[in-house]
């Protein structure tokens, strides 16, 4: 696989996981908008890791996990996540 390709998919995951570290916790004090989301989100992340499997690249896949977790990480920051939060409607807590 190109490393353009691998790249790619590793920003899309870092994107993912930055935005699933940003968002509550808890389902419980999520909205309806935020759950769909999460759950688009993580619907994406799944097919996005699936492709890399079924194109039996070993390092993409590696790539992508690591990338979303990093992503998660670095949403889960208390200052990233405030920004967000100040930002966009999505990332607050209701």
């Amino acid at each position: 696989m190109p490393v353009f390709v691998i790249v790619l998919l590793s920003a899309i995951a870092l994107v993912i996981g930055v935005m699933l570290g940003a968002m509550p916790r808890s389902a419980s004090v999520m909205d309806r908008v935020q759950m769909t989301v999460a759950v688009v989100l993580t619907m994406v992340f799944i097919v996005l890791l699936a492709v890399t499997y079924v194109m039996h690249s070993g390092t993409a896949s590696w790539a992508v996990i690591i990338a979303s977790i990093v992503g998660y990480g670095i949403g889960s920051v208390p200052a990233v996540n405030g920004f967000l939060a100040d930002h966009w409607d999505l990332f607050e807590l209701r």
